[in-house]
């Protein structure tokens, strides 16, 4: 790609020289790992974008729609690898109010009405709060273990 028409700052924003400097390249969000034969082997996305099942879905259009039902005072999304889909979609929620009965099957339902099927996570997590990192952020890794130990322990 040479850039878009007519459009020389947005291309300036897309565009990068690639190793070579021969020609530039089109930043694709995708972070890969470039071995000494130039091999790449993708790593993951820069962004929150993931396949499930051929589908691209972005986890923050999840976030909002599940942030949309109300009653919810915060929503984090994080996908485990699986050999079939590629990916599962899985939410981590806290209630607002601790006195609000939300369950799993509520926000299927509502979700079901906003998102294709292919954008439902396939488990809800709640949690009174996030595990956070040394940085105050949401550990995502934390996350990661915590879900997979939930879902282990169900099969």
């Amino acid at each position: 790609m040479k850039g878009y028409w007519k459009e020389e700052r947005r291309s300036r924003s897309v565009l990068i020289k690639n190793t070579d400097h021969k020609e530039m390249g089109y930043k694709t969000g995708d972070i890969v790992k470039q071995d000494a034969k130039g091999n790449l082997f993708f790593i993951g996305r820069s962004d929150e974008t993931i396949k499930y099942s051929g589908y691209r879905i972005d986890l923050n259009e999840i976030e909002m729609a599940i942030r949309d039902i109300g009653s919810i005072k915060d929503v984090a999304i994080i996908t485990l690898p699986d050999a079939l889909v590629e990916n599962i979609i899985i939410a981590f929620i806290i209630i607002a109010s601790i006195h609000y009965e939300l369950s799993e099957k509520d926000i299927n339902i509502r979700l079901k009405e906003i998102l294709p099927h292919y954008m439902i996570p396939q488990k809800i997590i709640f949690l009174e709060s996030f595990p956070l990192n040394s940085s105050g952020k949401i550990d995502k890794t934390q996350m990661k273990l915590i879900a997979e130990t939930i879902i282990n322990n169900t099969h």
